[in-house]
């Protein structure tokens, strides 16, 4: 019998700890919420920005494409550098208490939420109407039905943040359209093993408030609490679904056939698409416990007829820009990638999925 507590889902009172399991392998004994008291202040230091961004992106456009291509250029020339897994539930979150957005530090899917919000987000005289529908956007684009919680959060960009946020409206795919014009889209099967992936994951996931608060955020708690809640969210992993995905993409072999125009194909990717970098059934188990489709997000926008990719990368650090073509050509030109498929490595960028924002 597993005795767990988890104020995100139930009132903060000793009656809240109820029975979550009859797995009968150990006990997990939480020491509830007494072992320290949780923050009840929001995070609003970035709300002025937000709601000056969103006003100058719709002076600058009236479509969303267009203030995409604004609101990217901004935070290229901020430089605004990369730190993976910036964001978590809030000040009140029982595993990350990370902010629900900021502005000056991305990766790569939060880069990518953070201006689809910001862009999808509707002008009004209001500023206080405007930062409560941006806080709704975003919540709804990072997690499941825009319900807050670290088990509904969009983890997977192929299971879970393109289907979601498909249903939810905010993106079309459009990787069929664009591939069928010059001759054929791809796609390949995979597994996710969510419950491996829970199983997996290492104590610095939880990010819980401590006495250090010249943190930001604060992921000062002790050892102990975090092993405590790693512990709980290993147990609610148990019951995670394995999914078997899908997605379409544009194949790299495609893009650079020897009588492909390459130009002509990037071009027909409309500006303020957001792309998934596919490498299919890429083997990550040894790591993560799953294997994944999509290694890295991007947005593409179209500049003095140049078809740009701007990111949250990884190699230079920051947000970014570059073209396209190149950055896809350095993997298409890879002696260890640039091979039949059955015999390239699993890691090998194969292609890019396309989806437009609505």
């Amino acid at each position: 019998m597993i005795l767990i507590y988890d104020p995100q889902s139930l009132p903060l009172t000793i009656d809240a700890v109820i029975l979550l399991s009859m797995k009968i392998k150990y006990i997990v004994l939480l020491k509830l919420i007494f072992l320290f008291p949780m923050s009840v202040v929001a995070d609003d230091r970035w709300d002025d920005l937000v709601v000056d961004l969103i006003i100058a992106s719709h002076e600058n456009s009236d479509a969303v494409q267009g203030r995409i291509d604004y609101l990217t250029h901004e935070f290229v020339q901020a430089q605004s550098p990369y730190v993976a897994e910036p964001l978590g539930e809030g000040s009140q979150a029982f595993y990350s208490q990370k902010p629900l957005y900021r502005l000056d530090v991305f990766d790569c899917t939060t880069f990518v939420e953070t201006i689809l919000a910001l862009a999808v987000t509707s002008y009004n005289e209001d500023n206080n109407v405007i930062l409560e529908n941006f806080q709704q956007n975003i919540n709804a684009i990072r997690y499941k039905a825009g319900e807050v919680s670290f088990h509904t959060r969009n983890h997977f960009p192929e299971a879970d943040w393109i289907p979601n946020n498909i249903a939810a409206g905010f993106v079309e795919d459009i990787s069929n359209e664009v591939a069928l014009r010059f001759g054929y889209s791809h796609t390949l099967p995979a597994l996710i093993n969510k419950k491996a992936w829970y199983e997996h994951l290492t104590i610095d996931r939880i990010c819980i408030a401590g006495d250090d608060d010249t943190q930001y955020p604060n992921c000062s708690a002790s050892n102990e609490i975090r092993e405590n809640r790693i512990a709980i969210l290993k147990l609610y992993g148990q019951d995670a679904s394995n999914d078997v995905v899908a997605i379409p993409f544009l194949p790299l072999w495609q893009l650079f056939a020897p009588h492909s125009d390459t130009d002509e194909q990037l071009q027909a990717i409309p500006s303020g698409a957001i792309l998934q970098f596919v490498r299919p059934r890429y083997d990550l188990i040894q790591w993560i416990g799953t294997l994944m489709h999509v290694s890295h997000q991007g947005i593409v926008v179209h500049r003095d007829n140049e078809v740009l990719l701007r990111h949250a990368s990884t190699s230079t650090k920051r947000v970014t820009e570059e073209p396209l073509k190149d950055y896809l050509e350095k993997y298409w030109l890879s002696e260890t990638c640039n091979r039949a498929w059955d015999e390239a490595p699993r890691n090998c960028l194969r292609g890019i999925n396309i989806l437009m924002p609505q």
